[in-house]
């Protein structure tokens, strides 16, 4: 599959190959037939939700860099097992490409506060790792209020945030602070909880750190152990304004 690399392509057609990063291959995937993640019922979605969480934090020790959590990534197979896919858009940790460790990637409704803000979308910050964790939390809390018995509800909420662009997106993403939702009436009131707290964490955290933008890349390692005692309800939103103001050096 060398031969079809994208370097090589570009020899063969007398093009420049200065300073052109040969990061991309073409390839024929051969896969096992994926299942979405909202057509399942609250209960087997929260778990299948949680593996896909936990195998993108494994693959980001690892270096691989995902930066595009959405409900269309987030699948299942026949074995009931929770499926992260979409990799294409991922980056390596360790690339020498300077770019590629601010270009900005997502889908909008899911990108986190930060990356929203004027510098996040001019490309001006770090893509970490708790920006893919709050994707995971807007993630959670859209989808188990959106879906019913595998099927979008009428009138669904959090219309807003795909509508308007990114600046508006980021306002009404900010005006569910109070989570004024009502909860699902196939959401199992425990996980409800849960997903509230979840993103109440990361409101709470975005709001100290847009106060104090220092410190940018402070606590980042811990976030992975602080959401696992939120998803426990081990914590409550103090933690994230607590973990805000240590970012901000404000603690």
């Amino acid at each position: 599959m060398a031969d079809t690399s994208r370097i090589r392509i570009r020899g063969l057609l007398g093009l420049s190959k200065d300073n052109y990063r040969d990061s991309q291959v073409s390839r024929l995937l051969v896969v096992s037939r994926l299942f979405p993640i909202t057509a399942l019922d609250p209960e087997p979605f929260w778990l299948r939700f949680w593996e896909c969480y936990d195998c993108h934090y494994l693959l980001w020790r690892l270096g691989a860099r995902h930066r595009d959590i959405s409900p269309n990534n987030l699948m299942y197979n026949s074995d009931s097992e929770g499926i992260l896919i979409d990799w294409d858009l991922a980056t390596i940790a360790d690339t020498s490409d300077a770019s590629l460790k601010t270009e900005r990637t997502g889908t909008m409704p899911f990108m986190p506060l930060g990356l929203l803000a004027d510098n996040g979308r001019h490309g001006e910050l770090k893509h970490l790792y708790r920006h893919d964790s709050e994707s995971f939390a807007w993630v959670l809390l859209w989808t188990l209020a959106r879906f019913e018995n595998g099927k979008q509800i009428l009138n669904p909420p959090f219309e807003g945030w795909s509508k308007g662009g990114y600046v508006k997106c980021r306002q009404a993403k900010k005006d569910v602070a109070d989570l004024a939702v009502v909860a699902p009436k196939s959401c199992p009131p425990q996980i409800w909880d849960v997903v509230r707290d979840f993103a109440e964490y990361w409101m709470s955290f975005n709001l100290i750190l847009s106060i104090c933008p220092v410190c940018y890349e402070a606590i980042d390692q811990e976030v992975y152990s602080r959401v696992q005692e939120v998803r426990e309800g081990k914590s409550s939103i103090r933690t994230g304004i607590d973990d805000g103001l240590r970012a901000a050096g404000m603690q």
